[in-house]
């Protein structure tokens, strides 16, 4: 529910964080605890996760740029791009698949349906989100923060697709938004682009530490309604 007001401003939050802060909430006020080592491994995920895009965006656009930069023709050097495009896009949405649809169905497991319907489901809501609120979100990550070619956008998913993907080995849950914020800011680095919008970074930084919080409280009020209802 927190996500539905944050994204019409355009803000990459995060669903993993919005989640843990859920289940935080409610854990402390069902059982009185939570999973303090999980918890923390998690936490520490989301400090590793934006750093590690970037340093992925960062070296992954010195690298590809030489081999790019010896492509003289220009068809040829388009050619390049939507073949690449069509490639790091399918390996981004299934670096996102596999991590960030347990964010949101994880908690359902074994209490309504099963893991393979829930994934199901999880997949298609993650189709229809994109195709009908997610075009702020997009302009922010693309244009508000620092200003990305063709090629570093390329870099970008690149980067931000492996470092969700090597979480997801792990068995960790972290955000996507906080993966292609960091990655666009390492590509822009590498570029020489200085970030374009400094007040617009400030806020998505805010809204990353905002989130787990206010989707906590959220949850405990809403708790707290229905027990006394029931």
């Amino acid at each position: 529910m927190l996500l539905i007001f944050e994204t019409p401003y355009g803000l990459p939050v995060s669903t993993t964080q919005a989640v843990v802060g859920a289940l935080t909430g409610a854990g402390l006020l069902i059982n009185g605890h939570v999973d303090a080592g999980k918890l923390v491994k998690i936490m520490l995920s989301w400090v590793g996760t934006p750093f590690g895009a970037f340093v992925f965006g960062f070296v992954l656009y010195i690298i590809l740029s030489y081999p790019f930069r010896l492509i003289k023709n220009v068809k040829t050097q388009d050619l390049t791009i939507k073949v690449a495009t069509w490639i790091f896009g399918a390996y981004a949405s299934y670096s996102l698949g596999a991590n960030n649809v347990a964010n949101v169905t994880g908690a359902l497991v074994g209490r309504l349906l099963n893991i393979q319907l829930l994934a199901l489901i999880g997949g298609l809501s993650i189709a229809f989100g994109i195709l009908t609120f997610s075009r702020r979100v997009m302009l922010t990550v693309g244009k508000s923060i620092v200003e990305l070619d063709y090629f570093s956008s390329l870099v970008v998913v690149l980067g931000s697709a492996l470092t969700v993907w090597i979480y997801a080995l792990i068995g960790v849950p972290v955000s996507s938004s906080q993966a292609i914020v960091g990655a666009v800011i390492g590509a822009g680095f590498a570029r020489g682009t200085r970030i374009g919008n400094t007040k617009m970074v400030m806020r998505v930084v805010y809204g990353w530490v905002g989130t787990p919080i206010i989707s906590g409280l959220m949850c405990v009020t809403m708790l707290g309604i229905i027990s006394v209802f029931l």
